[in-house]
């Protein structure tokens, strides 16, 4: 059995790793037994500790040591030999962990891979055949880890990640170690450290935690271990969406999530530049998503301190060809481009790369988001080819910024605008900040629902205008077949059928003779029309295949509206058939053809349809005892007053209303608050509001448009009769002046 002052000497011996196998074995099992030998040993270790600290410092040429200790080393070593006492006494007490303690005033050196697997601090005074074994309490500077690498990730011109599991905490993590032929080069070696330092330094929640540095004993390579966030990148989910998208399969939650995970990025950049750290490298790829809405940036190889001097960014053809942080690819003297780079980036102005910078990479970001392509993805294949790098790194940097709309044109514009003010050519006209700019997005975002709820009202105004219309138009038809059943029509039909002559004027038939019928007929057409202020005209005709001639016609007057007059025979009309006509005609009794009458003009090449301002419905009359087709009656109304007054009505959700004829005309506008704007009136359509053209196919084809991308307009067919054009009713949330 040992005696205090042996077991005191070996305990010393043991700091400095003298001890043979035996003795190491003989002090294990004497402090296992001896209380008091065990906390020796702990004061021991701690004053070897701080004694180690100060031999390293002067051994890295620190001018500060002077002989013996300093009043800082003084000051620590006291502070810890009291805690070390004080833990003694609470043993002696019954204390039992004392782990925590310690270990908090100790600083671990970086970390290296033993040949077993295990990493350890290389400038603990503890080797692994210290007496003070890996079960005591005083080993809690020690740290110890197991990483079995599972496979290779991927593989740079710098290094390798792969994917392995740390064993000690049963987790999966990745692990990046440089790769054996940059270890050759001092400035590899500079880059890695800084990378791992950099990203080591950024603790946000959407930048990839680094969980240990340290370098492997064999190849003396360093390495770094993080967080594997699986292979899913923002890439591959933009790729989906806008598969689905092109295929007609597209969710609409999925834009929402994409810029959701886009406002995160812009986050982590805002706080790496709050930190004083850039980027330089954006890129969809180097953004990692999992499936509960975790947004990881990655690849911090490129980054660099705002207060660094060095500037590692000159894009060179070495460089593309072994570095994939770079989307370049090699093709003989042929090379691509980094698809999101800007303009002073391929400018080679590295004075000006700074935190504007990443504002670019971030629209150009949005930009893939939006597009499903990268900006500058027609940038390096003109007319189907490549070009030479240095003529694509001149196109990028004086080239036009690309318009997200010219890639795919359901963009929103608002966002559109987002997108081409961060991706300016001109640094200082982006965003001040990647937080505006992630605020300007999550703005837009808030305003979608306020935005979709005001769209879904004025949808819902629009459809009940067009159904109005069309309760007004069956009430028109509903009329116009009344009228054509009435007893004077058969009356004035037997009248002419015996004599003959439809103008006839004989005042000797007397009260039965057809004047009287006649005005019996005007009396009752008079009092429909005196009941609907909108009808301007009812009439009662005979028609054959060339001709038709005007019975009996009442009408309003065309400034007094209050006044309803009965037209005398001598103002009767008498014209040849027309396509109208034709086509009353043409239909089976009590059924009403409703059209818009037009006229045709010629512009010197091809005719053209003028539409008339007003709506007829007609019903043919057939003479009851021949059964054969007479004429028809007619009603006319106001079609335009119609419009004007109940597009007035639904001004509520939207901005502008406009009633547009079958030639896209625009025959009413009205907008909220000024009222009618009389100036785009005849105009067409498609000259004053982009997109018209497009419009005004999809309602042909489906009777409705709906704008699901920026909810700024919605249209609705009013259906007329079968075959037969009708009125365009279109609903506008940003208004513009004819």
């Amino acid at each position: 059995m040992l005696n205090d002052r042996t077991a005191s000497e070996l305990i010393s011996q043991s700091l400095a790793r003298d001890l043979t196998k035996e003795e190491t074995e003989e002090i294990n099992e004497h402090l296992a037994k001896d209380a008091n030998s065990r906390a020796f040993a702990k004061i021991s270790r701690v004053i070897q500790s701080s004694l180690s600290d100060i031999g390293v410092m002067a051994e890295s040429g620190d001018d500060s040591i002077a002989p013996g200790l300093s009043t800082a080393a003084k000051e620590r070593l006291r502070q810890s030999v009291h805690q070390a006492a004080t833990r003694q006494q609470a043993e002696s007490r019954g204390a039992k962990s004392l782990d925590s303690s310690l270990s908090d005033t100790c600083d671990l050196a970086p970390l290296s891979v033993l040949p077993d697997g295990t990493t350890q601090d290389p400038h603990s005074p503890i080797g692994p055949h210290s007496p003070i074994g890996s079960h005591s309490p005083i080993d809690s500077r020690k740290l110890v880890s197991r990483f079995t690498l599972i496979r290779k990730l991927s593989q740079g011109g710098l290094g390798s990640i792969w994917l392995a599991r740390d064993e000690k905490l049963k987790r999966t993590v990745a692990i990046k170690e440089m790769n054996v032929d940059a270890s050759e080069s001092t400035e590899a070696w500079q880059r890695f450290h800084r990378e791992a330092e950099i990203t080591g330094h950024l603790e946000h929640p959407n930048i990839v935690p680094l969980y240990q540095f340290g370098s492997d004993p064999k190849t003396g390579n360093p390495f770094y271990a993080m967080r594997f966030v699986g292979k899913h990148t923002l890439a591959d989910a933009i790729v989906e969406h806008h598969e689905r998208r092109l295929a007609g399969d597209d969710d609409a939650l999925e834009p929402h999530r994409l810029l959701t995970a886009f406002v995160g990025i812009c986050q982590a950049i805002a706080y790496a530049h709050s930190r004083g750290v850039i980027h330089r490298d954006l890129k969809p790829e180097n953004v990692a998503l999992d499936n509960f809405g975790q947004v990881i940036v990655l690849d911090w190889g490129l980054a660099k301190r705002t207060d660094d001097a060095e500037m590692t960014t000159q894009l060179t053809v070495d460089q593309c060809a072994g570095d994939s942080t770079l989307a370049c690819t090699m093709d003989g003297d042929v090379i691509g481009t980094p698809l999101y780079m800007s303009p002073e980036q391929a400018a080679g102005d590295l004075n000006n790369v700074d935190e504007k910078t990443d504002i670019y990479g971030l629209g150009a970001i949005l930009f893939s988001i939006l597009t499903g392509c990268a900006p500058h993805e027609n940038s390096n294949t003109p007319q189907g080819g490549k070009l030479q790098i240095k003529e694509m790194l001149k196109t990028i940097a004086e080239g036009e910024t690309p318009v997200p709309r010219d890639f795919h044109k359901g963009v929103p514009a608002d966002l559109e605008s987002i997108c081409i003010k961060a991706m300016s050519r001109k640094p200082y006209t982006r965003h001040a900040s990647a937080s505006v700019l992630a605020d300007e997005v999550q703005r837009w975002m808030a305003c979608q629902h306020e935005k979709r709820r005001q769209y879904n009202s004025m949808r819902i105004e629009g459809r009940e205008l067009r159904a109005n219309l069309q309760s007004l138009i069956r009430d028109f038809s509903t009329n116009v077949r009344f009228m054509a059943s009435l007893p004077p029509i058969q009356e004035i039909i037997d009248t002419i059928s015996n004599t003959g002559r439809s103008d006839m004027v004989r005042s000797d038939i007397g009260k039965d003779g057809i004047n009287v019928w006649r005005e019996r007929l005007a009396t009752i057409f008079k009092g429909l029309l005196q009941a609907n202020t909108n009808y301007t005209a009812i009439a009662f005709c005979h028609a054959d295949e060339q001709e038709f001639k005007e019975i009996v016609r009442v009408e309003r007057h065309s400034t007094e509206r209050a006044t309803v007059r009965t037209v005398p025979l001598s103002r009767l009309t008498k014209a040849l058939v027309d396509p109208y006509v034709q086509s009353v005609m043409k239909q089976k009794p009590e059924e009403v053809f409703v059209a818009l009458p037009a006229n045709t003009k010629s512009d010197g090449h091809t005719p053209n349809l003028q539409y008339q301002r007003q709506l007829s419905a007609g019903v043919p009359v057939f003479d009851e005892r021949t059964e054969e087709p007479f004429g028809f009656v007619t009603i006319e109304c106001d079609l335009q007053r119609i419009l004007e007054d109940e597009t007035k009505n639904r001004l509520r959700s939207a901005k502008q209303v406009l009633a547009l004829d079958p030639n896209s005309s625009i025959w009413v506008h009205h907008s909220q608050p000024h009222g009618p704007i009389e100036e785009s009136v005849g105009k067409k359509a498609e000259d004053l509001i982009p997109g018209m053209e497009e419009l005004i196919q999809v309602v042909s084809r489906r009777a409705e448009f709906i704008d699901d991308t920026n909810r700024d307009i919605y249209a609705t067919r009013l259906d007329l009769a079968k075959g037969e054009p009708g009125l365009i009713l279109v609903f506008l949330q940003n208004p513009f002046q004819g």
